[in-house]
């Protein structure tokens, strides 16, 4: 079987995406760039035995995987778009998560930081920022985020929020 490529570049709310998916020996594979940068990539395992007989079926397969593809993404831009007045901030934090999944890092600090000032004391949003800022290597940023979050706890959460044991009620 011929391995083959696709290629698209595509702009989605000011971004300059690049989709390479390929058809391999053993599995389909694509990868989203954004300037040069890997942004993630999605792959499907093949046995060799069936592309020797349906290689058009793997062929159109990598195809569909391509689209949807393109489709997520757009799809991604225009829930941030539709989502930007909504105020509550489990929806934010939410959707910051979402946008870390697909490595959209700049997107996604910006989901956690409204959801943060929706909600001063959203720990979660806290760390999930701090990983952002890692990720972007901007340690000392993710330090800050990280003690402000700490400081917001109490210094034993475990002792405070577990339930009580089936003994303790007794």
């Amino acid at each position: 079987m011929k391995s083959f490529k696709l290629l698209d570049e595509f702009k989605v709310s000011g971004h300059q995406f690049q989709i390479i998916t390929e058809l391999k020996k053993t599995e389909v594979e694509s990868a989203v760039s954004e300037a040069g940068k890997l942004l993630y990539q999605k792959w499907y395992s093949l046995k060799p035995d069936l592309l020797k007989d349906h290689e058009q079926h793997w062929k159109d397969q990598a195809y569909q995987l391509h689209e949807q593809i393109v489709d997520e993404i757009e799809t991604i831009f225009n829930i941030k778009e539709k989502i930007a007045n909504v105020t509550q901030p489990n929806y934010r934090y939410r959707f910051g998560r979402v946008l870390f999944s697909f490595n959209f890092i700049k997107e996604a600090i910006e989901e956690f930081k409204t959801a943060i000032e929706l909600k001063s004391d959203y720990i979660k949003a806290y760390r999930k920022l701090a990983a952002c800022y890692m990720k972007e290597h901007e340690y000392a940023l993710a330090a800050d985020t990280l003690k402000k979050a700490l400081n917001m706890t109490s210094p034993f959460p475990c002792l405070l929020y577990t339930s009580p044991s089936p003994r303790d009620l007794s």
